[in-house]
C-alpha cells in the first residue's frame, strides 16, 4: 500500500512538471512583462516606454499596427509612459529556418529576421531566380511562409580537344600608379570622404583645390590634386601555338535537408532590421561601376541628402542615437556620415524635423550621444546621409 502510493505521487509530480515545462516554453516569447491567455489568444503584456510608438512596437513583435489597435480599444486616447497594451504573439509562428525536399526541388521555410537576399545569399542563387521559383512573391515575406527553390539540371561531362590557331605575338599588361591632376565627376551616393579614399588624398586637399565647394551635388565636377592614377602598358611577345582543351562539367545537388538555428526569439525585430539595413547600406556604398552588384537594383532603393547635422534641442540624456528628419519615416535606420573626419554612425529616426536652421541646410538633428560619437565640435557639422525608404 505505501508503495503504490509512492508511485502514485510521482506520477503526479511528473505531469505538473511538464505541465510547467510546457507554460514556460509558451511564455518564452520577447515580451516586457509577461503574457496573458484571452479568449482564446496569446497576448504580450507590454508596457510602454518613453519614445515608443505603435508603429516600432509592430516592428518589435512583428505584428501588423492594426492588430494591436484592434485589442487595444484605448489607443486612440494617445500613448502613454508606463500604459500597458495587449500585442497578439507569433508564439506559434517557426522559429528555425529549415529546407526540405520536394517533389520538383526543394523548399525553405522563413525564420525571423530573414530576407529575399539573405536567402539567395545562402542558396548561391539570385533574388531574381527566387523570384521566379515564386510566381507573386513580393519583397515581403513572413516568418514560416514556404518557399520553392530553384532547382539544378542533370550531370554531363565533355571534353573536346582541338586545334588552337597558330600565335605569333601575344601581350603582357603592365600597370603603374601615377599621381596627376584630374577632373571627377561627382555620382550619386559619393561624399569627400568616399571620393579622397577613392584617390588616395585627403578631405582637406580636395576642399583646397575646390575653393568655394562646401557640398556635393550628382554631377558636379571637382579637380582632384596629386590623386594616384593607375596606367596600364600593353608589350607585345611572341607566344608559341598550342593546343586547346575544354572541360565542360555541370553538377547535380540531391536534394538534402538542413536546419539553420534561429535567431533567438528575445531579440528584438527592430535590432534585426537595423543589421540588415546596415548590411544594405554598406553594399550600396562599396559598389562602384566596375564591380558587379551582389544585390539587383530593383530589389531596394536608397535616399541621400548632402548638408548640415544639428544638435538635438531634447533627448540630451539618451545614451541612444536617435534623430528627427524631415521626410523619412519614424522607426527608420538612417547612415550618417561626418565629411570631416570620415566617422559614421546609425541613428534611429523618432520624430519630424521641423527646424532646418537659419539658412536651411540643416538636413537632420541627432541626440547629444551620437552627436560626440561623430566626433561634432560647435553647433553643427557638414554631414551626409543614407537610408533605405
Amino acid at each position: 500500500m505505501l508503495l503504490s502510493k509512492k508511485i502514485v505521487n510521482r506520477f503526479f509530480l511528473v505531469v505538473a512538471v511538464s505541465l510547467s515545462l510546457q507554460s514556460i516554453s509558451q511564455a518564452s516569447v520577447c515580451d516586457s512583462i509577461g503574457v496573458e491567455r484571452k479568449d482564446g489568444k496569446l497576448f504580450v503584456l507590454h508596457r510602454i516606454a518613453a519614445g515608443e510608438t505603435l508603429y516600432s512596437l509592430s516592428r518589435k513583435y512583428n505584428v501588423s499596427v492594426d492588430d494591436i489597435k484592434k485589442n487595444n480599444p484605448t489607443w486612440s486616447e494617445g500613448l502613454k509612459v508606463g500604459q500597458v497594451l495587449y500585442v497578439p504573439s507569433n508564439a506559434a509562428a517557426p522559429t528555425k529556418a529549415t529546407t526540405t525536399a520536394s517533389a520538383t526541388g526543394k523548399t525553405h521555410t522563413v525564420a525571423a529576421g530573414e530576407t529575399l537576399y539573405s536567402i539567395a545569399t545562402k542558396y548561391s542563387i539570385s533574388v531574381d531566380a527566387l523570384k521566379k521559383a515564386n510566381p507573386g512573391l513580393t519583397n515581403s515575406i513572413s516568418v514560416g511562409q514556404e518557399l520553392n527553390l530553384p532547382g539544378k539540371a542533370g550531370s554531363t561531362t565533355t571534353t573536346t580537344t582541338t586545334p588552337a590557331k597558330p600565335e605569333t605575338t601575344g601581350t603582357t599588361q603592365t600597370t603603374s600608379v601615377v599621381k596627376e591632376t584630374v577632373e571627377h565627376k561627382v555620382a550619386g551616393g559619393e561624399t569627400f570622404y568616399s571620393i579622397a579614399k577613392k584617390y588616395n588624398v585627403s578631405v582637406e586637399d580636395i576642399k583646397k583645390a575646390n575653393p568655394g565647394v562646401s557640398s556635393l551635388k550628382v554631377g558636379q565636377t571637382i579637380k582632384i590634386s596629386n590623386a594616384e592614377v593607375a596606367q596600364t602598358t600593353t608589350t607585345a611577345t611572341p607566344v608559341k601555338p598550342v593546343t586547346a582543351t575544354t572541360t565542360t562539367t555541370t553538377g547535380t545537388t540531391k536534394p538534402v535537408t538542413t536546419t539553420t538555428p534561429a535567431k533567438p526569439a528575445n531579440v528584438e525585430a527592430d535590432t534585426i532590421q537595423l543589421q540588415q539595413d546596415k548590411a544594405r547600406l554598406e553594399t550600396m556604398q562599396t559598389q562602384t561601376p566596375a564591380t558587379k552588384p551582389t544585390v539587383p537594383a530593383s530589389d531596394f532603393k536608397k535616399i541621400t541628402e548632402n548638408g548640415f547635422a544639428d544638435l538635438m534641442a531634447d533627448n540630451q540624456d539618451t545614451p541612444k542615437y536617435l534623430a528627427y528628419h524631415k521626410t523619412a519615416a519614424v522607426g527608420t535606420i538612417i547612415q550618417l556620415l561626418n565629411e570631416s573626419n570620415g566617422i559614421k554612425v546609425y541613428v534611429r529616426v523618432v520624430g519630424k524635423l521641423t527646424d532646418t536652421g537659419t539658412d536651411g541646410k540643416t538636413i537632420i538633428r541627432i541626440s547629444k550621444k551620437a552627436y560626440e560619437r561623430l566626433g561634432g565640435t560647435g553647433s553643427r557639422f557638414s554631414a551626409t546621409l543614407m537610408y533605405i525608404p
